[in-house]
């Protein structure tokens, strides 16, 4: 199967090396957002399947996350723990 043909207005390269395959301000990334939490009720766990347009969105993520995943390449898992209320105000 050939590739696609490379259209200069493109912002991504056609083909990847492995060294670009790397995450960097001009990846757009699929990521899976996990959140696991307890409450009286039972353990609970919420999955987003979002994509991340690295350029224009990575100033909106945790601290953490803008400084990891830069560099990361597919596959590659980042996991943060966060006090209650520390990235959303406490609801109840």
């Amino acid at each position: 199967m050939e590739p696609l043909p490379y259209q200069e207005d493109m912002p991504f390269e056609k083909n990847f090396s492995p060294a670009e395959a790397a995450i960097t301000s001009r990846s757009l990334a699929d990521l899976v957002w996990r959140l696991e939490w307890r409450s009286p009720e039972g353990r609970h766990t919420e999955e987003l399947f979002t994509q991340l347009n690295v350029w224009r969105d990575l100033d909106c993520c945790p601290p953490p996350l803008v400084r990891d995943l830069p560099g990361k390449r597919p596959g590659e898992n980042l996991s943060y723990q966060f006090a209650p209320g520390e990235q959303a105000a406490y609801y109840g």
